[in-house]
């Protein structure tokens, strides 16, 4: 998968596609028909924990976000970013528009992150499956990726964004690889945000290689099978793809649909999944704001039982 590990030419570093930060041409959401708002996959009645100094104001181009204090803030968070085509085939008749419309709802999120501090950022841009979809519609994919990478970049660097890649990037054109790899390469010593977006990503396949790379290296003799624990496997996934060191504590799925769809299998374990019918194009720093709002909410127990106070 995507570049070689130096020491372990069977472990690859994966990489995938940046769906960038480009100004914003908004049409008003009064234009369009009204959408049901969020629909948490998992709900919880537990009240907000006092605040904390977490406290920012993202900013939305439908309004501002009331300043709130929020505890916990998640280190990480994952984005199943779904519901482009669908918006782009009810609003303008074609699936393309619904990805370019998304590249500004990305653009919102990405700024909030930064205001919230959030340490990781995943997205998933483009999956394994996604090449069955009509060919006219990755290709504009492809080309919406780079282009948009390429005007947004002193953008990135302004906001201090490092960029790392994952998926199976060796399958994309060579010219876009490249692109991507300098991106990766320019922002490297960036540390308000680890933007990590997954193109041409899957879960299973990313297990699958891992799993592949840990065999060779116990047939090599390198290592004792008896030795393979999750926190090797675990070791092995970050040396793959160079990205998070941590799990995403919030998982947000736009477009209603409430599945996971092979994205960050084995780091999806604990996370927590916040569903939301609204359709990717139409989300905003304030849908954002809510999602971390639930977060908030939860009580992660890890499978253990949290004790009442007295």
């Amino acid at each position: 998968m995507g570049r070689e590990i130096h020491g372990n030419p069977h472990l690859s570093h994966s990489h995938p596609a940046f769906l960038p930060l480009l100004p914003l041409h908004r049409c008003s959401r009064s234009h369009h028909p009204p959408v049901s708002r969020q629909r948490p996959l998992l709900t919880s009645s537990h009240s907000l924990e006092p605040p904390s100094l977490n406290t920012a104001t993202p900013h939305s181009t439908h309004g501002t976000v009331r300043p709130f204090r929020l505890d916990p803030v998640p280190r990480h968070v994952g984005l199943i970013m779904d519901g482009n085509g669908r918006w782009g085939q009810l609003h303008c008749g074609a699936r393309t528009d619904g990805h370019q419309r998304g590249v500004e709802a990305l653009r919102q999120v990405v700024h909030a992150s930064v205001q919230w501090g959030i340490a990781d950022l995943t997205v998933f841009a483009f999956s394994t499956e996604n090449w069955c979809r009509p060919a006219s519609e990755v290709a504009f994919l492809m080309r919406l990726v780079t282009s948009a990478l390429r005007a947004e970049m002193p953008a990135i660097h302004d906001s201090g964004i490092r960029l790392r890649f994952i998926g199976e990037l060796e399958a994309l054109p060579p010219p876009m690889q490249a692109c991507l790899a300098e991106a990766e390469r320019s922002t490297c010593q960036h540390t308000n945000l680890n933007l990590n977006v997954a193109l041409n990503y899957g879960g299973r396949r990313e297990i699958a290689a891992v799993a592949r790379a840990i065999a060779h290296d116990v047939e090599a003799g390198q290592l004792c099978a008896d030795d393979v624990d999750e926190s090797l496997f675990a070791a092995y996934l970050r040396r793959a793809h160079k990205a998070a060191h941590n799990d995403p504590e919030l998982i947000i799925r736009t477009g209603g649909e409430q599945r996971l769809s092979n994205f960050m299998l084995w780091h999806a374990a604990y996370s927590e999944l916040y569903v939301t019918d609204v359709l990717w194009p139409d989300f905003t720093a304030a849908d954002f704001a809510e999602a971390l709002r639930e977060y908030a909410r939860r009580q992660r127990r890890f499978g253990g039982v949290h004790s009442r106070p007295s």
